[in-house]
């Protein structure tokens, strides 16, 4: 399925997976020999640190030295050889560049979850998202239809299919601060 945008239709783009993502996945799960970090320190790092053994956390913006009994490091510090999951929920796609940047392999949260089938309770939201989607589709495509604008259905195309997908690459347009800023007061 393609992208509808300049269409009446709202439509979902078919879900597809990138092998460095699905590996990236298999190693941080499997392979015991790769050192594994988790970038951020949040209710969903917190939890999948509880989940499968890390070696530490990574937040570059921080004086602590510990957090939840891992070690806490400078992305400067992690050998390249390692794995990171970045478990950065406000800007993940600033994150996602920093650690490609750094040469060190690594998977977003949202596909992380996505293709480890995890259950996890921080990530109970998503999965209610998705099956709000499936059974409410003609809900979400009335709603597609009645938006005037392309720049609106753009928004709303990429926010569906991202919530769908879990695929960061939906939100790469979007900007916390000023997406959703007033303008001029």
């Amino acid at each position: 399925m393609g992208n509808s945008l300049g269409g009446n239709m709202l439509i979902l783009e078919k879900i597809e997976y990138s092998e460095y993502d699905k590996e990236s996945v298999k190693l941080f799960l499997k392979d015991n020999k790769i050192k594994k970090y988790l970038l951020g320190r949040n209710e969903y790092s917190k939890e999948l640190s509880k989940l499968i053994y890390i070696d530490g956390f990574i937040d570059d913006f921080t004086e602590e030295k510990e957090f939840e009994g891992k070690k806490i490091f400078n992305l400067k510090e992690i050998e390249k050889e390692s794995i990171v999951v970045s478990c950065s929920n406000l800007r993940p796609i600033t994150s996602k560049i920093n650690i490609d940047k750094s040469g060190i392999r690594n998977i977003d949260s949202f596909l992380f979850w996505k293709l480890s089938e995890i259950e996890m309770n921080s990530m109970k939201y998503m999965k209610e998202q998705v099956d709000d989607i499936d059974r409410n589709f003609e809900k979400y495509e009335k709603i597609y239809e009645l938006l005037e604008d392309e720049e609106s259905k753009k928004f709303f195309f990429n926010i569906i299919n991202f919530r769908n997908s879990m695929n960061i690459k939906y939100l790469r347009n979007f900007n916390v601060f000023t997406t959703f800023s007033s303008d001029g007061d």
